[in-house]
């Protein structure tokens, strides 16, 4: 699974290097003046620059409404091409290989809507984790069948409720290992209509108030009190500070050649052990 990782991140930055020279290219022709994408590669390769990208190439189909084929579309047509140029890829299951592609599509569309920061090339510790579509992993009691890897036992701490399916799965590495989340839906249960701000009850509508002394303040009159304010939590806190003071100084590794050292492990599972079950007994609503 380090191995499809390695793989998947290499895919990710080549394809988002493929994006940004298309996107760069046709912001910014460099033979001459502006001219549309559909007549760029295909009429007029000696008024304007001629991107060679996947994403630029022939952008255009013939067979929908809206002829233009997305970035999405264009990539993912030439994954099989990618499995012949270089067979070890088929190694990993096309479905993760498409989830990648998607992730990659979301961060675009996301920076395009304004909701965050231009996509930038992922390094080992900014990509851990892959996905699988619906319909693929299988659990049976404490084992779980992913595709392409086979079955594995796991520990599995809170079972799927008896009419729920499983949507999609990621798995994920962790300081502590390897760790597999499970989404799961059930068609049956109705979505419960929204109501107009008239056919709401006043008297069912319960507030809440945030505090220091008090973490919570319920309309109700009830109280939930803060536990950054106990003995305990000031205690952990020390812990945490001195746990984390120690971790600073461990090695983490290099960006490309080298992942974390097993001392910097150490560190970050010494530093779970105080923070989880500070979390754990947060009130939750």
């Amino acid at each position: 699974m380090n191995r499809w990782l390695d793989m998947l991140r290499s895919q990710y930055n080549y394809l988002l290097r493929d994006r940004i020279e298309s996107f760069d290219q046709a912001k910014a022709p460099r033979l001459g003046n502006y001219c549309d994408l559909k007549s760029k590669s295909e009429v007029c390769p000696l008024t304007c620059s001629v991107s060679k990208s996947h994403s630029v190439g022939y952008p255009w189909k013939s067979n929908k409404k809206n002829p233009r084929r997305t970035a999405y579309e264009a990539q993912s047509s030439n994954l099989p091409i990618l499995k012949k140029e270089r067979p070890w890829y088929k190694t990993i299951n096309s479905t993760v290989l498409q989830q990648a592609l998607r992730q990659l599509d979301v961060a675009f569309s996301k920076f395009f809507k304004g909701e965050s920061g231009y996509p930038k090339p992922k390094r080992i510790s900014r990509f851990r984790s892959f996905k699988y579509s619906p319909g693929q992993v299988k659990v049976d009691g404490n084992r779980i069948y992913l595709p392409g890897i086979g079955w594995m036992g796991f520990f599995n701490y809170r079972p799927i409720p008896e009419g729920f399916n499983v949507k999609s799965v990621t798995v994920r590495r962790k300081a502590r290992g390897w760790f597999v989340s499970l989404q799961i839906e059930d068609n049956s249960i109705p979505v419960p209509p929204l109501k107009a701000r008239d056919e709401i009850n006043p008297e069912r509508v319960k507030g809440c108030d945030l505090g220091i002394k008090k973490l919570i303040s319920i309309s109700t009159g009830k109280m939930i009190a803060n536990p950054a304010r106990t003995k305990s939590f000031k205690r952990r806190e020390r812990r945490l500070k001195l746990r984390q003071r120690a971790a600073s100084r461990k090695r983490k590794g290099l960006r490309i050649e080298a992942g974390p050292t097993p001392r910097w492990h150490l560190s970050m599972n010494a530093l779970l052990i105080i923070v989880m079950p500070t979390i754990g007994r947060l009130p939750i609503s």
